[in-house]
């Protein structure tokens, strides 16, 4: 058994970053890739982490399931930390889904956890027999709002702007058919910005004027065309809010209205810890 960082290695970077993807887990090019191999050269698992000065954010650790159990995922996570530490990293953290394996593992390597702001959900099933939403939403079409894919030449340029002044980065992650966004002339109104998984629909990000929050309603029914011609498949899937604040459950009952069965959750934490050099005592 051989552990070793992958490099400049551009397949095999490409592999782990293609590998990540299908758990949904996106590795930027720019991320240390780890990997720990068997005698025969077949993989056994591998991490990723990328830094920003004195914090690393650890992206993937993932352990083959016929290899577990073995302590495979224990040394990735320690030789991860030795080598962060030495390249001046401070402290590292992880976003950990709440199941009771992944936190004993964290747990007994040293993290702290912290839970993440509730989302709020509903199904999307429900929806469909939903007076608010069919009043408001279904079968509506929109205004002004578009699909992102949708969106001209001029908009994506202030779509651009608009991303780079909050410094969103992670465009890839959304689902652009689903997200939506409208405009004043040279002016961003609106925007949702939707990802998909197979659990539902998450609606991460959203922006109106202050003066016209019914716009995000509008693109509301943007995202509903999308999913129009897919209720059966839809049915049992949630439609959740990533934070709950107060516009996301103003959209929320223009969804679902006052009957709606609205659940409310976390479904991550943040797994912490600040690492330090051991001293060997005297």
């Amino acid at each position: 058994m051989t552990t070793y960082w992958i490099g400049s290695d551009k397949e095999s970077i490409e592999y782990f970053i293609e590998f990540a993807e299908a758990f949904k887990i996106r590795i930027p090019k720019n991320a240390s890739i780890i990997s720990t191999v068997g005698d025969d050269g077949s993989l056994m698992g591998f991490g990723a982490i990328v830094s920003r000065n004195d914090l690393a954010d650890l992206l993937f650790l993932y352990v083959i399931e016929e290899e577990r159990r073995k302590g495979i995922g224990g040394n990735l996570l320690r030789e991860i930390e030795e080598v962060a530490l030495a390249a001046g990293v401070v402290s590292i953290r992880c976003i950990v889904q709440h199941e009771d394996t992944v936190f004993d593992f964290f747990e007994a390597e040293g993290y702290e956890f912290f839970e993440t702001p509730k989302e709020y959900a509903v199904s999307i099933g429900s929806l469909f027999y939903s007076e608010a939403y069919r009043k408001n939403i279904a079968g509506k079409a929109p205004h002004k709002a578009k699909a992102l894919d949708a969106c001209s030449a001029g908009e994506k340029k202030i779509l651009k702007e608009y991303f780079e002044e909050k410094r969103i980065t992670d465009i890839d992650e959304y689902n652009l058919k689903l997200s939506a966004a409208a405009f004043e002339g040279n002016e961003l109104s609106a925007l949702l910005l939707c990802e998909s998984n197979l659990e539902g629909i998450i609606i991460n990000y959203m922006h109106a004027d202050k003066e016209h929050p019914e716009k995000l309603v509008d693109c509301l029914k943007v995202l509903d065309a999308a999913i129009s011609s897919h209720r059966d498949e839809c049915k049992d899937l949630m439609l959740s809010f990533a934070t709950g604040n107060e516009m996301e459950l103003m959209l929320l009952e223009h969804l679902a209205g006052d009957a709606a069965v609205i659940e409310n959750f976390s479904r991550y934490s943040v797994a912490y810890k600040t690492l330090s050099v051991s001293t060997p005592e005297e």
